[in-house]
């Protein structure tokens, strides 16, 4: 809380940050053994009431080799994810010996809060920029990214790339929306954009009047899916599939895990 800002250059907000990582034994249910669940518990500590506190998460797969995957979003599902650029996840320069072929997809999805707008970013495999640079993240690139731009502050484009250097159109809050399963949609796998490093922001809905001893909490759930009979897309499709379940679990068995603002101790 009081430790100087020396990697972002920003000014202490008075956030104090918990976070619990655990897993279920259940062999019985792919879903739910191949599912880590995340609980952050994000307390004001600062004498201010924040009116508008906004929170976002940042995610970096690297699915097996790390310069060849795609992210997109599936907002019915409240979910970021990542799957690989093409069927075969090579060996990449020793890092990792990757998948091979049938390499898997991960979400990063939301269970008790709404994704209100997804930036994808990373870089091509010959490490030029995509879009634009890996943000250094500053203060001002982060206030841009949390506002729903690029880094730079320039705008999201609903179709083609997503930014104005290669796209022209709509603003938008969500990039490559669309399912990648599915002809016809808005994804990278249809764009044919260039498999990379990629790594992804995802907004979550802001909190309107988050008071001094307050408490916000955010439940995630990071879930993979492998199918092994068929290719990358197969394994996003696999992974919606294990993603309904693990909502439905948690809505019925984890009712009591968190909450939208409570009081703080």
């Amino acid at each position: 809380i009081r430790s100087p800002h020396t990697d972002f250059q920003g000014t202490g907000m008075g956030a104090e940050i918990h976070c619990m990582a655990y897993a279920f034994d259940s062999p019985e249910n792919e879903a739910l053994n191949n599912t880590f669940f995340i609980n952050y518990m994000i307390y004001n500590r600062g004498g201010v009431t924040l009116n508008n506190a906004k929170f976002s998460l940042l995610a970096d797969a690297d699915l097996g080799n790390p310069i060849d995957d795609f992210a997109g979003v599936h907002l019915p599902l409240n979910m970021g994810y990542f799957y690989n650029g093409d069927e075969n996840d090579e060996e990449y320069e020793g890092y990792s010996s990757g998948y091979g072929f049938h390499p898997p997809a991960q979400s990063v999805m939301l269970l008790n809060r709404n994704i209100v707008g997804f930036i994808p970013y990373g870089t091509f495999k010959s490490s030029s920029s995509i879009w634009e640079s890996i943000p250094r993240f500053y203060a001002g690139e982060l206030i841009n990214l949390l506002n729903g731009l690029w880094s730079s502050g320039a705008p999201l484009i609903g179709n083609g790339c997503g930014h104005p250097s290669c796209a022209q159109g709509d603003t938008v809050a969500f990039l490559f929306s669309g399912d990648p399963s599915l002809g016809g949609s808005w994804s990278e796998w249809q764009e044919g954009t260039s498999p990379g490093d990629r790594r992804m922001i995802i907004h979550i809905e802001p909190v309107y009047d988050f008071r001094p001893g307050d408490a916000v909490c955010i439940d995630l759930a990071l879930t993979t899916a492998r199918e092994t009979s068929g290719n990358h897309i197969d394994s996003y499709v696999l992974l919606k599939e294990y993603a309904t379940l693990v909502q439905s679990f948690y809505n019925e068995n984890l009712p009591a895990s968190c909450f939208d603002v409570a009081p703080g101790y």
